[in-house]
């Protein structure tokens, strides 16, 4: 409801991270909205979860909305697909322990990804344990995935751009990868 529950709020440096725990029986789209008590909105920011049948954080970046409104509802989309009797969606922490308004908190890690353009093996070096790398086609379909890894085989996909999300420590980080 607006004006009360969580109260009034406006994003700035000191609070432009949204992470919420999620949990799903596939991957598609979460979305957050932020809203006023006008019930304007500046529109839902998507984040795709990548993993299925365990719990992922997922982080959502609110640093182009810097200043100017205060909000006073945040509205969680569980996915923008059809869902059938059989998909199960859990959200957890939302401003809790582990998820949290602000990023502040959170020690920025740099990851790179070498060679780039590649013709075959790819690198992911993180200041952070990497705790799976996943490599997506241009369209967002999951082409291969591997748990506690920091190389990943290309040399059997065609030449193209692909994005390959590393998940570091729980907090996913996205990457353009050219394959000649």
């Amino acid at each position: 409801m607006h004006g009360s529950d969580i109260g009034s709020f406006s994003i700035d440096t000191s609070n432009s991270i949204i992470r919420i725990m999620v949990w799903k029986t596939k991957i598609s789209d979460v979305g957050i909205k932020l809203v006023t008590s006008s019930a304007a909105s500046l529109g839902e920011i998507k984040v795709a979860n990548t993993l299925i049948n365990q719990w992922e954080q997922l982080t959502f970046d609110f640093s182009a909305h810097i200043g100017g409104l205060a909000y006073d509802q945040l509205v969680v989309f569980p996915d923008f697909v059809a869902r059938s009797a059989n998909d199960t969606m859990y959200f957890d922490n939302v401003f809790g322990d582990a998820a949290y308004l602000g990023d502040d908190e959170i020690s920025r890690n740099t990851t790179t990804v070498f060679p780039n353009p590649t013709n075959g093996i790819v690198t992911v070096k993180s200041d952070s344990r990497i705790d799976l790398i996943a490599l997506y086609s241009i369209e967002g379909k999951l082409l291969v995935q591997a748990k506690n890894r920091t190389t990943l085989d290309m040399t059997s996909f065609k030449s193209g751009v692909y994005i390959l999300r590393s998940i570091e420590n729980g907090i996913p980080t996205n990457h353009r990868i050219l394959k000649n």
